[in-house]
């Protein structure tokens, strides 16, 4: 197929309170595009919309949100034009998305191959031995140990690193064509998450990502393009032709000519951006 995988067009979503007196914009006219083969990451302060644009791509809103204008290109089609059904065949087979708290992701009744597996028996049709047996290798694939024993486990039975990897399994296990990353490692300890990092620039081989993170670390050393939101509004330019993170020299042209205070504030948080971030606003 020819042109961005997802493009997305003046989106503006909206929070209604129940008397219809007080409106919150929490997406206020954003504009993106992911280009095949390609990562984007989105940074923002807590409140910023990060997760309310996370969700309103896979149209999961809660009732008081309004999508009020605005395009969602997905290969070519429109996701707000779709039915109720055909959105539902999208959600977990071409779109995915790891939720920021896997408890709150995870149900605690079930075990974690019933739950890898669903997805693969909703959307594929395989069979309950079939599907529990690709859980089995999708719990390898995000590095498990002993997969075989922990698919029988409950959520409760496994640390928080471990079930962030369950997430993470379900996300993948239909092969979407993009994996939506809402701040995966905020739950967890620095050793964990640096973990967890390497895990999702490996998923970044067979998968398109689009990571939402507060914290600097997971878009700026898992994307190919940042942007920033602030004010409900995304304010950084993609600096996808100078963004290279494996070579100082580009990474000082982009990050030096930062023009936010947040996005700058963000960028000296993690060490190797500081000299340059602070000399934009000194």
């Amino acid at each position: 197929m020819s042109g961005p995988l997802l493009d997305v067009r003046h989106l503006s979503t909206h929070y209604v309170s129940a008397r219809g007196t007080r409106v919150t914009r929490a997406v206020d006219d954003v504009s993106l595009v992911l280009d095949q083969g390609q990562t984007l990451g989105i940074v923002g302060e807590s409140g910023s919309g990060k997760t309310t644009l996370a969700l309103t791509l896979l149209r999961l809103l809660p009732p008081a949100a309004r999508i009020v204008s605005g395009e969602i290109l997905f290969e070519g089609a429109d996701l707000l034009k779709k039915s109720d059904g055909e959105i539902r065949r999208i959600r977990g087979k071409r779109i995915a998305m790891i939720l920021q708290d896997p408890m709150m992701s995870l149900n605690p009744l079930f075990t974690v191959g019933d739950q890898v597996a669903e997805p693969i028996r909703v959307h594929e049709g395989a069979s309950r031995g079939s599907a529990w047996s690709r859980a089995t290798e999708l719990l390898k694939a995000v590095r498990i140990a002993a997969p075989e024993s922990r698919v029988r486990e409950y959520p409760h039975q496994l640390s928080g690193g471990m079930r962030q990897r369950i997430v993470g399994a379900i996300a993948i296990s239909c092969e979407p064509r993009i994996l939506i990353a809402d701040e995966p490692t905020t739950s967890l300890d620095l050793t964990i998450q640096a973990q967890y990092l390497n895990l999702l620039r490996e998923l970044q081989r067979a998968h398109h990502v689009l990571a939402v993170g507060g914290q600097g670390q997971v878009p700026c050393r898992s994307t190919d393009s940042p942007g920033g939101v602030a004010g409900q509004r995304l304010v950084l330019e993609q600096l996808a032709a100078e963004f290279d993170l494996r070579r100082r020299r580009r990474r000082r042209r982009c990050f030096g000519r930062l023009r936010y205070a947040f996005a700058a504030a963000i960028c000296a948080a993690v060490g190797a951006f500081a000299p340059f971030a602070l000399s934009c606003h000194s």
